[in-house]
Formats: structure tokens, sequence, C-alpha cells
């Protein structure tokens, strides 16, 4: 379980903060699907609650926008060390800051990713 972690960059020409947090819980131990070529079987599926917040500025400006996501994920290891995640999720972007960040058609709407990798 991930409760918080909070990161804070600085490079040559922005300084960004990230905090985010996600809470991992079990949804099925296992499953097992008859198909008619056999039996099919899947391991565990884990299930998560996500949600990272942003800041990020130019040394030269006031801080920039607060930028976000937050939403639910499913996750099912494939082989030792692979995994296989569904997430779905919503980004959202602080609506008084008139600089850069999201425009309001990209924080309407869910989005969806589907992920192959390290499983962390």
């Amino acid at each position: 379980m991930h409760l918080l972690r909070e990161k804070k960059v600085q490079d040559r020409r922005l300084d960004w903060q990230v905090v985010n947090s996600e809470l991992r819980f079990p949804l099925v131990d296992y499953l097992i699907l008859g198909s008619p070529v056999g039996r099919l079987h899947f391991p565990e599926i884990h299930g998560a609650i996500f949600t990272e917040v942003n800041l990020a500025w130019h040394f030269s400006e006031e801080r920039g926008a607060v930028l976000g996501s937050s939403g639910l994920s499913f996750r099912m290891p494939v082989v030792p060390g692979l995994g296989l995640r569904l997430d779905w999720g919503r980004r959202f972007c602080r609506a008084d800051f008139g600089g850069w960040g999201l425009n309001q058609r990209r924080t309407q709407g869910s989005v969806v990713q589907v992920y192959f990798g390290y499983n962390y």
C-alpha cells in the first residue's frame, strides 16, 4: 500500500512538485474461465484508487497551474515481474490560474490507459 509520496525537483529552467497517493486492495484471488478450448486460469486481480497532484513553475514566474488526476486501476500479474494494468481516471486543473495548464477540453471526459510492463 502506497499512501503518500512527495517529490520536489529542480532543474535549470523549472521547479516542480508531485504528490501522489494510492490505496491497493485485492479483488479476486484467482479466476478460472471455461472456454471451448479448455479452461483459462488467471492469477489474482488487484484494484487501486489513486490520485496525483502536480505543481510546476519557471523560476522567473509565480507558481504555475495545479494539475492532477484521480481514478481507479485494475492490475494482474502475467509472469513474475511483469503485469497488465488498466487505469481509468479523470484529469483536473486549478481553474483560477490564467497561465499555462490544461484547457477545459482536456479536463472533460475520462482517460483510459492499458499498460503492460514492470509490475511495481
